[in-house]
């Protein structure tokens, strides 16, 4: 497989922490588009947010994802990515799309004190749920779903016995 592998799922699922697992596993580099949406902007995604809005956020992840090497490489996306212009059906038919999916728990224990996701700051469990349930349209057209909350050890293992059975 010669194709990049694109995590997606809610903030706080794992991709970021799977994805660099699963890179070092296949010998690829791996690419957090969040970081690389900071770096290129000389910003933070808060301060992106705050200083120019949501829209101008999606267009600056949309010309990020579009510019992303189509060659093997793991890549993990921001969690909004898959929902805004068409960018899970690009993700789809540029590679493979792997969807990490939480317990709304498990996702709101890990998001709900953290101020680096503006989407997120101060969420209660309902507007979470709310949330989870508006992305699942995106997130379930992925190639591979897989239930987060194993050791990352087991979930890697996972994805790539998932991974043999795609290219056999």
């Amino acid at each position: 497989m010669k194709k990049p592998i694109y995590f997606v799922g809610m903030p706080g699922s794992g991709k970021t922490t799977i994805g660099k697992k699963l890179s070092q596993e296949l010998g690829w580099e791996f690419i957090d588009t969040d970081i690389l949406i900071e770096e290129r902007e000389q910003k933070s995604i808060n301060t992106i947010f705050l200083e120019s809005g949501e829209s101008t956020f999606r267009d600056i992840e949309k010309e990020v994802l579009r510019s992303l090497p189509k060659k093997a490489c793991v890549i993990s996306t921001g969690g909004g990515m898959p929902c805004f212009f068409d960018n899970m059906k690009y993700m789809n038919s540029s590679g493979v799309t792997i969807y990490l999916k939480a317990s709304l728990d498990m996702l709101y224990e890990r998001v709900k004190s953290d101020e680096n996701r503006p989407l997120l700051k101060n969420i209660s469990l309902n507007n979470l749920r709310a949330l989870a349930k508006e992305r699942e349209v995106y997130y379930s057209q992925s190639h591979i779903k897989l239930a987060a909350g194993d050791t990352v050890e087991a979930t890697v293992h996972s994805i790539l016995e998932k991974l043999k059975k795609c290219h056999e």
